[in-house]
């Protein structure tokens, strides 16, 4: 019927010398044919072609053309499944992986998407069968430690997923050991488990790294977090990690009344750990806040970069009303200050504090006494 309709209409043109349809030509078209479209156009010229094809076919010519014309190649087949594992579309992947290696079963690069596919999909067991079926085909497979590393984190990833709080951490611990970047996941969804354990761990574990999601996190956990072990290891990953944003939290959270010992402690160590540099006009103003833990920090930040110009002040604060101060601005002024006075003037300054009605302050006061030259072995005794 198709031969009939291109004769009738080559007949009907109105070109000179237009040529018949014979039997090679015809063989020539029917080669490249579906019952509804024609695909072959070497024989005849474009015009022509168009002449005597009907509109709607050479629609659908065009449309089909690149599925006649074209074939998906390995090399295709294995990007597209590397596609779908780079959005997560482990479902997808794997579907796409199981039909490569169907296609190419003899191929070493298909079994080792099929490995990774049914790895990220946590099907560890499936891709431990599929890798020692490789080994049988390729026995140099066993070196080929990317391949055993995906397996590996595929293990890992399913771990996470248990209901089991110590697989958890299990899964949470291994990748953390790896030093590699795929471990940022794994940190990141730890740090949002709902057992407090786990996330105090994932804390301490953030603060080797150094990237700018965890920053984030720890910050927001800063903000958030409602058991008291997780919150002290946040405000200390704030110091190791140097996150600048933290810096009016832990301010605040030292002027706090309602802080535990331990919290403003931590917080304090984390502002000396986050400044790189302080401003004498910004130290003056926590020396003489109207805070006690202000001024503690104040005490703690001198020491820790050597203010000497701040003498006079620490001196002032050996004296303070609140003991914690008194503390820290002793052990300031045993640790840096010391050696910038004269044996007459640090017994003047800490010969109160050696008689102390706070045992701690006394006995801290010892110490500085001692590490300064002064012979304090009887009151050392005596708190003995």
């Amino acid at each position: 019927m198709l031969k009939s309709y291109l004769e009738i209409k080559l007949s009907h043109s109105t070109a000179p010398n237009q040529p018949k349809i014979d039997d090679h030509k015809w063989d020539c078209i029917s080669s490249y044919t579906t019952p509804f479209m024609i695909v072959n156009f070497r024989r005849f010229r474009a015009g022509q072609m168009v002449q005597f094809i009907p509109r709607q076919l050479l629609k659908l010519l065009f449309l089909a053309l690149p599925l006649f014309c074209f074939s998906i190649t390995e090399e295709e087949w294995v990007r597209k499944v590397h596609s779908h594992l780079l959005i997560e579309d482990t479902l997808s992947a794997l579907k796409e992986a199981k039909a490569l290696s169907k296609e190419f079963p003899d191929s070493r690069r298909a079994s080792s998407t099929l490995i990774i596919a049914l790895s990220a999909l946590g099907q560890e067991e499936k891709a431990l069968d599929e890798w020692n079926r490789m080994y049988a085909k390729f026995p140099d497979v066993i070196t080929d430690r990317n391949l055993l590393e995906e397996i590996a984190w595929g293990v890992l990833r399913k771990g996470l997923q248990s209901t089991q709080y110590g697989v958890r951490l299990a899964s949470l611990i291994g990748s953390f050991l790896t030093q590699d970047a795929k471990a940022l996941p794994v940190l990141l969804k730890s740090l949002r488990d709902s057992n407090a354990v786990i996330r105090s761990v994932a804390v301490q574990m953030a603060g080797k790294y150094q990237d700018a999601p965890l920053k984030d996190e720890i910050n927001r956990m800063l903000k958030e977090e409602k058991v008291w072990m997780v919150r002290l290891e946040a405000i200390k990953a704030c110091g190791i990690l140097r996150i600048k944003e933290a810096s009016p939290i832990l301010k605040a959270l030292i002027q706090s009344e309602t802080t535990s010992c331990e919290e403003r402690i931590y917080a304090i160590e984390a502002l000396c750990s986050i400044y790189d540099q302080i401003q004498w006009d910004e130290w003056i103003v926590f020396a003489r806040s109207n805070r006690a833990g202000m001024r503690q920090l104040a005490c703690m930040i001198a020491s820790h970069f050597e203010l000497k110009q701040a003498k006079d002040e620490i001196l002032k604060l050996i004296h303070d009303t609140h003991p914690d101060v008194r503390i820290a601005a002793i052990n300031a002024f045993g640790l840096i200050f010391s050696t910038l006075c004269e044996k007459g003037e640090i017994e003047a300054n800490l010969q109160k504090a050696l008689i102390d009605s706070s045992p701690i302050v006394a006995i801290t006061a010892a110490w500085a006494s001692k590490i300064s030259g002064l012979n304090v072995d009887d009151l050392f005794i005596q708190w003995l």
